[in-house]
């Protein structure tokens, strides 16, 4: 999510949002214009210095070798060429060097498990059968930095941090960015090429002219990859037999990262700043994020009928783990293991809900003096005017149509009443329904449907064409909510990590001065049904579910508890009255100066204020300096500890109201402990 000055106080490019995140630097401010000489790309090199493309089955880039051919800038001489070679290698040598301390370091400090270091066990397991090593120390993050300036955060907290795994929650890469911070580089017109666009609901002047350029996409895709601190960072991960100097190497097979590195996307490596299912290349989108984890050609998830959904199956301590996880299987054995569920929130998406936005776009088209050359008028003209399929606005009615319906008196007695009405129902939204004319028929048999579409279909058409998608506004699509259900039944781990790019707890309760929905225009608040539904999906685990997510250049810790607990005020929103047990999240983004957010941004009557007690240390327990996050599971005390890390040290986190970012919760129970 991109907010910096656009339509709603501070939303980018995308939907407006309530104020929280993205682009724009800490606080607001954009990042330093992109120099071209400390990042030393050649100009119109189509890839960093170092990397040339390869169709190998890694399906990324591989290290050129040394000396090879490299195109220069127009006008270098050779002796240019060779002191930026020499000032590449360097810095490959002066970091490298740096990393050796840095990791004998983090060994000797390592506190948790058997498994510290790269042990020669480890290494031969990888070789003999690309067994995984164990996973229990795991780190994670997501929104890297808009332009390319170092990351120092994988070489100063990452690795000092020695974690077993990496997962990515979410802009690993901003795809849709320009190279360079619009309003220094270009002036006050925004006259540089790169800030200068027609306005459409996707592209607006000056940070989103980029929204869908897949090729644009693909060129901050490899500018990730030619990060030094990422590199280093991928060789301590992936130091495994098999990988043979692949770049990047496939961080998912044990032969080559011992540490798996796996992930989802969000808005910005999808390509398009708060974007939905309407993204015109996000097939292709899809495969350069693919590239960027280096997943082979191969990898089901290249697919063009499923987004980047993923399971994954680690073991944590020394016996064997079950098979790998696969969904609909049956409920695997007991055992200290660990599932990991990856959510795609971006290729099925539907567009926001009609209620979310409907009077503040009143507003902005009836306001003097805007029209098609601004952002929030061509936004808001897209979702209720003459935008989607049918012409009368892009927005998705479901949600409301269907509220209504459940709310009549005659409802709660009609046999579909669970599947339509109740998102704690494991039927919910199991099967498509329309809504008739009269909006209380509900058309549920064939025939019921066909003789609509034979006799209705002049004022049901748009029901018709939505509704046999689903019965509600879909926040990763039927498709995937199935595929979902069925990770979750067959998952019999203590412990179930999910990753969502897309915040499931946000800024619950917070309300704009000037909005009439608490939905901050992108996360999971803004599609309640699907909300409460994945809450109760989730909580129905055998083991403790744990939310992974990024996005709003902040980080912190929540835990939705079951009913309503003496000091909070969210049961109503989220619905938890018959939640099954206490759901964690982990909230871990802004990784780098360019993204972290500002000491000086207030925390009280802001959005960043939490006025409903998710937070279990603090109402303003956040972290908004650069940072990532971490999870350690002591399997002989039955206990996970969840933290935020900072990027400067590794270290514990201190928040913005002075409380250490740590805590715990026994496996067993999934309540917090001291």
């Amino acid at each position: 999510m991109q907010r910096h000055g656009g339509p709603s106080g501070g939303g980018g490019g995308g939907s407006p949002g309530n104020g929280g995140s993205d682009s724009g630097g800490g606080g607001g401010a954009r990042p330093k214009a992109f120099d071209l000489e400390e990042a030393d790309p050649a100009p119109g090199q189509p890839y960093p210095p170092g990397f040339a493309r390869t169709d190998s089955d890694a399906g990324g880039l591989l290290l050129a070798a040394a000396g090879g051919a490299q195109s220069a800038p127009a006008g270098a001489t050779a002796g240019d060429a060779e002191r930026r070679r020499r000032r590449r290698r360097a810095a490959r040598l002066a970091l490298a060097g740096a990393l050796l301390a840095v990791s004998a370091l983090a060994a000797a400090a390592l506190a948790v498990g058997a498994s510290a270091g790269r042990s020669a066990a480890a290494a031969a397991s990888a070789a003999a059968g690309a067994a995984p090593r164990p996973v229990r120390r795991l780190a994670f993050g997501s929104c890297t930095a808009y332009d390319l300036r170092p990351q120092l955060v994988w070489t100063s907290g990452v690795i000092p941090f020695n974690p077993d795994a990496w997962v990515w929650l979410g802009d690993m890469f901003y795809g849709d960015n320009p190279d360079i911070d619009c309003a220094k580089a270009s002036g006050p017109n925004y006259t540089h090429p790169q800030c200068d666009c027609p306005t459409t609901f996707m592209h607006h002047a000056p940070y989103q002219c980029f929204s869908g350029d897949v090729e644009h996409q693909r060129r901050r895709m490899e500018g990730q990859l030619g990060m030094p601190e990422y590199a280093a960072f991928v060789d301590f991960m992936c130091d495994g037999p098999g990988r043979g100097g692949a770049y990047p190497p496939n961080g998912a097979d044990a032969a080559q990262c011992p540490r798996p590195i796996v992930g989802t996307w969000d808005d910005h490596d999808f390509g398009w700043n708060n974007g939905d299912k309407r993204h015109p290349r996000k097939v292709e989108a899809k495969a350069v994020f693919l590239d960027g984890l280096g997943d082979p050609q191969s990898s089901p998830r290249r697919g063009s009928a499923t987004g980047l959904e993923a399971a994954y199956r680690w073991p944590s301590g020394s016996a064997s783990p079950p098979p790998p996880l696969s969904p609909g299987d049956a409920r695997s054995s007991p055992g200290d293991y660990i599932d990991l569920v990856l959510l795609d929130g971006r290729y099925d998406r539907d567009t926001l809900p009609c209620s979310t936005r409907r009077e503040w776009c009143r507003q902005i088209m009836t306001q003097p003096g805007l029209g098609p050359s601004d952002f929030q008028w061509a936004w808001c003209r897209d979702m209720y005017v003459d935008g989607g399929p049918s012409g009368g606005g892009a927005c998705c009615a479901r949600d409301e149509q269907w509220a209504a319906w459940c709310a009549g008196a005659a409802a709660p007695a009609h046999p579909r009443w669970r599947e339509l009405c109740d998102p704690s129902s494991s039927e919910f939204a199991s099967a498509p329904a329309v809504l008739a004319a009269d909006n209380i028929t509900v058309l549920s048999t064939p025939a019921e449907i066909e003789a609509a579409w034979k006799g209705a279909q002049s004022s049901l058409w748009r029901r018709l064409v939505t509704g046999i998608e689903s019965p509600l506004c879909e926040m990763v699509g039927a498709r995937q909510r199935r595929w979902l259900r069925g990770a979750v039944a067959a998952s019999g781990a203590p412990l179930l990590l999910v990753g969502s790019g897309s915040v499931v707890a946000g800024s619950v309760g917070h309300l704009e001065a000037n909005k009439t929905s608490t939905c901050d225009g992108d996360d999971w608040s803004c599609y309640g049904r699907a909300q409460a539904n994945l809450l109760h999906t989730l909580a129905n685990a055998t083991g403790c579910p744990v939310i992974l997510t990024g996005d709003a250049h902040v980080s912190d810790i929540k835990v939705i508890m079951p009913g309503s607990p003496p000091g909070t005020n969210y049961s109503s929103q989220l619905q938890t009255a018959r939640l099954a047990k206490p759901i964690w999240q982990v909230m871990a983004s802004g990784m780098t100066s360019s993204t972290a957010r500002s000491l000086g941004d207030p925390c009280e009557g802001t959005w960043l204020e939490d006025i409903v007690g998710l937070r279990p240390l603090g109402r303003c327990a956040y972290v908004p300096q650069p940072a990532f996050g971490g999870l350690e599971v002591d399997w002989a005390r039955r206990r996970v500890q969840l933290s935020i890390r900072d990027a400067a040290t590794g270290d514990v986190a201190i928040a913005m109201d002075g409380s250490r970012q740590a805590v715990a919760f026994d496996l067993d129970s999934c309540q917090r402990v001291e």
